[in-house]
């Protein structure tokens, strides 16, 4: 079996910085590639399959890739196209499951096997009308059972779990303001995280902010049980949060912080990975780093992120490692040059969003060196040796 370091579809980045080397995707089966979104992981454990998003601009849709490293072969399913960042990929088996506006699907990442519906979509997701959004993420519950999910239907909210034996739905709790970036503990039965989010009211285009209580406490980090019932985590210091996730063990809810008072004009004020573990209620800054987006290892010992200095899409950005254990940091990529410029966004959602895959064998994350995006790997033994 290949590896990025000897596949014939990958070619080597060396950060002039920092001297990190990373494996590019450089076969393009579509006009734009990239990573997964943070919290889902695009390898399987056994390190056969590389999934990634695949979008062919002006068009809006995306669809998905894989690489088979056994076979050595890059594949596109053009039939694969889903709402949200939501695919799945199933870490045991490397098929990846999604949802679309035709309902929940089934791809192996075999090029013979073919496309499985699992289901339609039931009554209680379309109760409101053609859905927008199906999930943020999709992630399954502890015993792979179900899967949760955030749907968005006009200006409801709908946020529950998907039985995987029958194609139920069950409802969690609807609201009239945004909630998403659901996902379900993966040890913990019956408990999902989800985010209070900024959004932009379909019928009178109006733009809601992420509100504070009544004690000043930013209302982004909730944690949600079958019955409805909710419990609020404010952020560390009475700052604000965002690009939240659960380690693995389920035991710590992480998240980036910020405090927009202290940013440069037009920054964001981003300042650290925090987490709050659910056993003890402690809650501490665990990396201090700029982080936009981040993800923790398998036993917390380390963190990959990335970061800008200002937010639009298509920014400038960079992809950082920080070893909790030593305290030390180094780059992965020290920039990544825009792919858009301030004063024209792109449409498309191309951030970093770096991920630990394989066991934490590898970064997996989107890189930006050529003017445009790549998916790109980083073998973590090299991050560890220059953090020791």
């Amino acid at each position: 079996m290949s590896t990025p370091e000897t596949s014939r579809h990958f070619e080597k980045f060396t950060d002039p910085k920092t001297g990190i080397v990373s494996w590019v995707l450089k076969t393009q089966v579509t006009l734009q590639q990239q990573g997964f979104y943070f919290v889902n992981r695009a390898m399987d454990e056994m390190g056969r399959y590389l999934w990634f998003y695949c979008t062919n601009p002006p068009a809006m849709y995306m669809t998905l890739g894989v690489v088979d490293f056994e076979d050595d072969e890059v594949r596109w399913f053009p039939e694969t196209e889903f709402s949200g960042e939501c695919p799945l990929v199933d870490v045991d088996t490397g098929c990846a499951i999604y949802g679309g506006a035709q309902g929940i699907f089934r791809r192996s990442p075999k090029k013979d096997v073919p496309l499985e519906k699992l289901f339609d979509l039931p009554p209680e997701i379309k109760k409101y009308g053609p859905p927008s959004r199906l999930a943020t993420h999709l992630t399954y519950s502890p015993d792979k059972s179900r899967l949760f999910m955030d749907v968005r239907s006009g200006d409801h909210f709908i946020l529950g779990s998907l039985s995987l034996e029958d194609g139920s739905f069950q409802v969690w709790r609807e609201y009239d303001y945004c909630r998403n970036h659901a996902q379900f503990n993966p040890t913990i039965p019956d408990l999902a995280l989800c985010a209070e989010d900024f959004w932009t009211d379909q019928t009178t285009n109006t733009f809601h902010v992420i509100r504070h209580n009544d004690k000043g406490q930013f209302m982004r980090l909730w944690t949600l049980r079958p019955d409805g019932s909710e419990t609020l985590y404010p952020p560390l210091n009475g700052e604000r949060a965002t690009h939240e996730w659960w380690s693995r063990d389920g035991q710590v809810l992480y998240y980036c912080k910020y405090n927009p008072e202290n940013a440069i004009p037009g920054a964001s004020g981003n300042n650290g990975i925090a987490g709050i573990r659910l056993s003890t209620g402690e809650h501490k800054l665990y990396a201090p780093v700029p982080a936009w987006h981040g993800y923790s290892s398998l036993r917390d010992e380390f963190f990959v992120y990335d970061e800008n200095d200002i937010f639009y899409r298509g920014c400038p950005s960079r992809v950082g490692f920080y070893n909790y254990v030593t305290g030390k940091q180094v780059f992965i990529v020290s920039q990544n040059p825009a792919i858009a410029p301030r004063e024209k966004p792109s449409v498309y959602h191309l951030d970093p969003h770096p991920q630990l895959v394989k066991n934490d064998e590898y970064v997996s994350y989107t890189i930006a060196q050529k003017g445009y995006t790549q998916v790109a790997l980083c073998p973590v033994d090299q991050l560890l040796a220059a953090t020791k």
